[in-house]
Formats: C-alpha cells, structure tokens, sequence
C-alpha cells in the first residue's frame, strides 16, 4: 500500500475503528514519515499530501476531526487561509471542541482580529477549563490588547480586562504548578496594571523563588522592590543580601538607597496617637 494512500485497512470485525479513523491515521503517518524526510525529498510529495487531505475532507464532510486534522495539516504547511476554513467548518461540526477554537484563536490573532482570538481562547477555557496554556493564552491577549478589548458587557473598562487577565494568568500557574513561565508571567503582570495589588504581586514572586532554587536572584530582586512598595525596608534589604549575581549590583545599591530614605522619612514622621 502506498504511503499516502488513504485505503482503509482491516474488516469490520467488532471494535474495529470506523473508516474516517483508520484512513485519517494513516494520512497522518504518511505526514510524519515526509516530515523526517530529507527536504529535496519531502517538497516532492507536499502536493500530494495536500490532496490526501482534501480529499479526505470531501470523503467525510460532516466528521469534524478529520477537518480539524485537515486545518491542522494546511497551517503547518503555510496554507493558512485553507487552514482557517477548515477548522471553522470543524468548529460547526464540534462547538465544544477547546483544541479547535484554541488553533481559531492562534490564527484571528496573527491576523491582528484580537476581539475574535479572545472570543476563541474563551471558547476554549470554557470547554477545558483544566488546561493551563488555554488560560495563558487568554491572559496573554487580555493584557496585551485590553485597550482594544475594553467596551463591552464582559469588559466594561481597561481595569476588568487586567483582572481577567491577572485571574486566567494565575489560573495557568496554579494548573502548571511546577512551570517557571507561567509563575513568571503571572508576577510580571502586576507592574502592568493599574493600582496593583503588592501583597498578592509578593506572593506571586515567592513562588517564581520557589520555582527558581538554582538561579533565585531575579525573583529576589522583585520580592525587595515589591517590599518597598508595602513599605518594608528592613525586608527588603534582607531579600538584597540573599542576590549574589554580580550583574544585580546596581540593582542592590538602588534598593538599598531607597530603603534608607524610606526609613529616614518614617523617622521624621510624627508618630500617630
């Protein structure tokens, strides 16, 4: 049998996989067996590909993992348009399915439609809400474009779409517990909101140090800023004497200047009765 052959094989015995899974299995292998191939090899038989999933698509119209597979297959190949419809046909198909409206989602925001890619990210949380990268892609989208996003019954303002987006962001590090990035991400994201909250942005930074026991110097250097800002100075130089990464110094001696005249303006303060 050809290698890109989509004939199905086995009978009908009991249990057997329906037709559209055998021969969508084997289109799949075909893909992976030109993928490992040389490139002056593998772009002879691209075109080939492409019509193997086409025709599968005209095969089993209404089977929507073959037209997520066939979107799948047209958007690593560069056609993007031929992806997007495909996978559109496939959301029809399976509204419910996250994998489909997460890969909608990747493509509305390449185009730059960023109310469609946040409306396809939701989609996605709403169907696997125990994914972490679904809710770190919404969060991602939420900051990023809350200016063009804010103005609707969801989002009122630019200050509900940094809540959303801190909460999804938190979400993804709760669910990927052990991933730096995630962490990472969620503790950046309270220098860029409005009016943060520093006791939760402390925490957050605890658990990138956590997270980072074999290079912790970064993190401690946002946990002794972060101590400023809830006014504790004494705590952040005790974090600045935990860095030992020479690049850090003028980052140390600037906390430390600033917790000194922290402590100093405390002391001329009167004290309250």
């Amino acid at each position: 049998m050809s290698l890109l052959s989509t004939s199905a094989v086995g009978d009908a015995r009991c249990g057997e996989p329906p037709a559209w899974r055998r021969e969508l299995d084997a289109a799949r292998l075909g893909e992976a067996t030109v993928a490992a191939l040389p490139p002056e090899r593998s772009a002879a038989v691209k075109g080939r590909l492409d019509e193997l999933y086409r025709q599968l698509a005209l095969k089993y119209p209404d089977q929507p993992a073959v037209r997520k597979a066939a979107g799948d297959h047209f958007w690593r190949t560069g056609a993007t348009d031929e992806a997007v419809a495909e996978w559109q046909v496939a959301q029809k198909l399976d509204p419910a399915d996250a994998e489909t409206a997460s890969a909608l989602g990747s493509a509305w925001l390449r185009d730059g439609k960023v109310r469609l890619a946040g409306e396809q990210f939701q989609r996605a949380v709403d169907a696997q809400p125990e994914v972490a990268s679904y809710h770190f892609d919404l969060a991602n989208v939420l900051f990023e474009f809350r200016h063009d996003l804010a103005g609707t019954p969801a989002l009122p303002d630019e200050k509900a779409a940094e809540r959303e987006a801190l909460a999804h962001f938190r979400r993804a590090s709760d669910l990927a517990a052990g991933s730096v990035s995630y962490a990472q991400a969620y503790a950046e994201t309270f220098y860029g909101v409005q009016n943060p909250d520093w006791a939760l942005a402390f925490d957050a930074w605890e658990r990138v140090r956590r997270l980072s026991d074999a290079a912790p110097d970064l993190a401690n250097s946002h946990l002794a800023r972060i101590s400023l800002h809830l006014g504790k100075p004494d705590q952040a130089e005790g974090y600045v004497a935990l860095i030992c990464g020479p690049g850090f110094e003028p980052v140390k001696a600037t906390i430390r200047r600033q917790a000194e005249e922290m402590r100093k303006r405390a002391a001329t303060q009167p004290a309250a009765r």
